[in-house]
């Protein structure tokens, strides 16, 4: 009686091991699909249903809601797959476990919904499809799995659903469809930078942030790749509104700037403190793909400072009061001796501005490059036409003293007179003007 009792003890434990439901886990692609059972089936002619129950045929399980219109708007095509592929085809509508929708509510619903074409929805529907859910984990509907001879051989958009797809997945070609991988990692709660830092994709387009002042962290411009070595990451540490404006327009000579009179009040100051830094100065750092075009950059640039600070930004011809330099007599202008080193310009001791063997353009641009703390100084535009490198030597008591200037330069056969001129001007208009407190 003992040995019948202990062998009875075995065939139950087997019987209970055969009959412990399956352990359910997100799938992939290629896994065998558990043989799930749903016991709440509408809008068929039975109640209830399994997957291995469609095991002949190639099933796809739709999931959806009634407040989801674009699944809604997918019926009539299922339907008429459906019709088509009757002998080979089985589509289940899977009630989205996360909906929000009841049965009882459901169910009247399906009475009175009618399509776009007109007609009733003729597709079983299925309401307990929570462990499908958790085997077919999902962000957003509609989203269609493919099962075929008990296997996960697809997941996609609904429009991967079509009749070339599914004659290919009947024929197993490798080709179809477009499979969408859903992340089961992805945390909508964390910024998209945290949640693709590990990822071999490489889904990064374009990132921008600005910081406010960051005390201590001096002042720098620079770019170096991401650590992933996919991208390319610009910053701009500590710089004033103005200053990057202007590497945001790269060519543009500092002078050549109209702002709104309000604005001038948020750019200037001749030895800015820790205060004014705190309110008028900020951080900003571009991230964008390694291969990026440069005048991608400088457009990105421009319309995060624009949206950011509140500004219009265009470059305009502006009729403009200037200081145009021309030549009177080109004889005095004293030409570069035959293997004079090329120093450029420079400022000496003594301070004399020296012209070395180098073109006029170089003085006229510096005189077009004022200081950030006021860079509206008068504009001065080359009109000499000459283009031989040149020695000039002027002794000024400043730099940009265009009135010593005019009296020195015509030693050297030039002269600079006041003019209008139509001028490219970048404007800088307000709109909504942003700073830090």
């Amino acid at each position: 009686m003992r040995a019948i009792y202990c062998f009875m003890i075995v065939l139950c434990s087997i019987y209970s091991m055969a009959q412990s439901p399956p352990v359910l886990k997100p799938l992939v692609i290629g896994d065998q699909v558990p043989n799930l059972q749903f016991s709440e089936v509408l809008n068929a002619p039975y109640t209830s249903t399994s997957i291995a129950a469609w095991a002949d045929k190639l099933l796809l399980v739709d999931f959806w809601a009634t407040w989801c219109g674009s699944c809604i708007k997918e019926f009539p095509k299922l339907q008429a797959l459906q019709a088509s592929y009757s002998n080979q085809l089985q589509v289940l509508l899977i009630n989205n476990p996360q909906s929000g929708d009841k049965i009882n509510t459901i169910t009247q619903w399906l009475v009175n919904k009618r399509l776009a074409t007109g007609g009733k929805i003729t597709l079983p529907v299925i309401m307990d499809g929570e462990e499908l859910g958790t085997c077919l984990p999902h962000h957003g509907i509609p989203y269609t799995a493919w099962i075929y001879k008990g296997k996960l051989v697809a997941a996609t958009d609904a429009s991967e659903v079509t009749a070339a797809n599914i004659r290919k997945v009947l024929a197993q070609n490798e080709s179809a469809p477009e499979n969408r991988l859903e992340r089961n990692d992805f945390d909508i709660h964390k910024p998209l930078a945290e949640n693709l830092k590990n990822d071999s994709n490489h889904w990064m387009q374009y990132q921008s942030l600005f910081t406010s002042y960051i005390k201590g962290a001096g002042a720098a411009v620079g770019q170096f790749p991401t650590a992933d070595g996919y991208g390319q990451r610009k910053f701009y540490i500590n710089k004033s509104f103005l200053g990057l404006y202007y590497f945001a327009f790269p060519d543009l000579l500092r002078n050549h700037i109209i702002l709104d009179s309000s604005l001038k009040t948020e750019a200037l100051c001749d030895t800015p403190n820790l205060a004014f830094k705190k309110i008028h100065y900020c951080c900003y750092e571009q991230i964008l793909p390694l291969q990026s075009d440069p005048s991608m950059q400088l457009y990105y640039m421009k319309q995060d400072l624009d949206r950011f600070f509140g500004i219009t930004s265009s470059m305009q011809k502006r009729l403009t009061n200037c200081y145009v330099l021309t030549i009177t007599n080109p004889a005095l202008l004293q030409h570069s001796l035959a293997g004079d080193y090329n120093n450029g310009l420079q400022l000496t001791d003594d301070r004399c501005l020296v012209l070395k063997n180098a073109p006029l353009e170089m003085l006229v641009t510096t005189l077009n490059m004022p200081p950030l703390s006021n860079p509206f100084t008068p504009i001065v535009i080359d009109e000499t036409g000459y283009t031989a490198p040149a020695n000039l030597r002027l002794c000024l008591t400043g730099i940009r003293d265009l009135t010593a200037l005019q009296q020195l330069l015509p030693e050297y056969g030039l002269a600079l007179h006041k003019a209008k001129r139509w001028i490219n001007m970048l404007v800088l208009t307000k709109t909504n003007f942003h700073q830090f407190n």
